[in-house]
């Protein structure tokens, strides 16, 4: 039998191979009972997740979007079978509430149903993962979650994503390498390939995608993205960020970043060559629950000579924004992530500063503090790319 063919054939050929390898080796009956316990119950996930969600945004005419809609995820993850072997499945509805469709409101461009109001039901993840000493390889329907790859988790239902993927840890560094086949957009069931994605309908694409990260906000962070989709786009991303201590309740944090991006090949997504960059800087002193940060970006097609810059003042409480349920079966409570990564402008995808080791139901959603304007042209993830139009 041959391990030839799509990455999906792939991936099924070391599944296959590694279950063969162990179920050749002598093993008593009682402890494949007890492995198949640990994997099928004692450290098996299931999830049930509720969301309700209502946009409203009124626009220079109309119609103006508006849409109330209900729904969530259910979720079943497995334990690991001989410290090997993962199964993962999550399936996604939305369903609408209110939905009008006249002409001075609509639903359409909410991005919480497809068009016309209609919900539906996806299976937004299905994946098999296999671990060894520390790195993971994860084939199939997955969460990603990287800094230009990500779930954009601000509507309804996140993105998912049909990739085969390693991700691990090499001494202080965490690292993401894989190829990114397809992905399901917010507001349809279907999944649609990267070059579609990106923006090329007529051409079928898929993404080659690798990251690197070290340290956290506490003290020092440094990360650094890439991704190649032939024929249509590439883009590499950089930040820095760290904290500085001035008192026990009072400290200053400081953060940079730097992407790049252009076509290749043969330009398919706007039929000619193009670039671009952008910059962005935030500093953010905090005292206790309270925050004053400001933030300077840098697009690349700015007017001469302007620096725009913003401002804000936010509490502890005011950073949560999106209420959800959650119930979780077999398993001890999940461990909040508090790290926070440095602000990130709305040009292409979210840069968020955690990424779990392998994918898993999805948890609740909280903000990434962004600077910026939105450029929205091709989207993989929270934010957009800037593409040429001429």
């Amino acid at each position: 039998m041959r391990a030839d063919g799509n990455p999906g054939t792939r991936s099924i050929w070391l599944l296959v191979t590694g279950l063969m390898t162990v179920a050749l080796q002598p093993v008593h009956a009682d402890d494949l009972r007890g492995e198949l316990k640990r994997f099928l119950y004692d450290e098996a996930m299931a999830t049930f997740h509720i969301r309700s969600y209502f946009l409203d945004s009124q626009n220079p005419t109309h119609p103006n979007f508006v849409a109330q809609v209900v729904g969530g995820w259910v979720g079943l993850q497995t334990g690991w079978f001989y410290d090997t072997f993962q199964l993962g499945a999550v399936g996604y509805t939305t369903q609408p509430i209110w939905a009008p469709q006249d002409s001075s409101n609509t639903s359409n461009g909410t991005l919480l149903l497809k068009p016309d109001g209609y919900g539906f039901f996806t299976l937004g993840q299905a994946y098999v993962s296999a671990r060894w000493q520390g790195q993971t390889f994860t084939g199939f329907r997955q969460y990603v979650d990287e800094l230009e790859v990500n779930p954009h988790d601000n509507r309804e239902l996140p993105q998912t994503f049909e990739a085969y993927a390693l991700r691990g840890k090499l001494g202080a560094v965490n690292y993401f390498a894989g190829y990114v086949a397809a992905q399901k957009p917010r507001d349809f069931s279907a999944f649609i390939n990267m070059g579609e994605a990106a923006g090329a309908p007529n051409y079928n694409r898929g993404m080659a995608l690798g990251s690197v990260k070290y340290g956290s906000m506490d003290n020092l962070q440094l990360r650094a993205s890439t991704y190649y989709v032939p024929d249509i786009l590439w883009s590499s991303y950089s930040d820095a960020g760290g904290t500085i201590p001035i008192s026990e309740d009072f400290k200053v944090q400081l953060s940079g970043q730097f992407a790049v991006q252009g076509s290749n090949g043969l330009n398919l997504l706007t039929g000619q060559p193009f670039s671009t960059f952008w910059a962005g800087g935030r500093a953010e002193a905090i005292w206790g629950p309270i925050s004053l940060w400001g933030a300077t970006p840098r697009p690349a097609a700015q007017r001469p000579g302007a620096r725009p810059t913003a401002f804000g003042l936010a509490t502890q409480s005011s950073r949560s924004w999106i209420s959800t349920g959650q119930v979780k079966a077999h398993t001890k409570p999940a461990q909040p992530t508090t790290s926070k990564g440095p602000a990130c402008p709305d040009l292409f995808s979210s840069h968020r500063p955690h990424t779990a080791p392998t994918p898993s139901i999805p948890p609740a959603a909280e903000p990434s503090p962004r600077i910026g304007s939105t450029i929205s042209t091709c989207s993989f993830g929270r934010t957009s790319c800037r593409c040429p139009t001429g």
